[in-house]
């Protein structure tokens, strides 16, 4: 069986809701009439990252998953077993190539702020 970028692509946002749902920008109007305001855009905004951070993650989970890995939804992300014992995933999102020496530090620390290892444990 393929895997699941081969059959369909990677998960992304625009696969799962399509883009035509909020039209325009601050002071347009939307199919039901209503204004959007700058603060109604910027929430809306931040909606979009916090379901692209998850679907990461599910996307992460999955590929892991049909590796043959045991895969739990639980803190800080992702944890596996492996033969050698569990093991701790932080998924994190770079939105630039910049970002993604500090994002790799942002998942370590996270992972150690909750005094797990970070490596496989028993």
């Amino acid at each position: 069986m393929k895997d699941m970028q081969d059959e369909t692509g990677p998960v992304s946002p625009e696969r799962v809701a399509p883009s035509r749902l909020v039209v325009g920008g601050p002071g347009k109007t939307v199919k039901n009439g209503t204004r959007l305001t700058a603060s109604d855009c910027a929430a809306l905004a931040n909606l979009l990252k916090k379901a692209q951070d998850d679907l990461f993650e599910i996307d992460i989970a999955y590929r892991l998953f049909r590796r043959g890995m045991e895969v739990e939804f639980a803190e800080p992300d992702i944890v596996i077993r492996l033969p050698e014992g569990l093991f701790s995933v932080a998924c994190k999102r770079p939105r630039t190539i910049e970002a993604v020496q500090g994002r790799i530090r942002d998942g370590a620390n996270q992972i150690r702020k909750l005094g797990l290892p970070d490596e496989p444990r028993e």
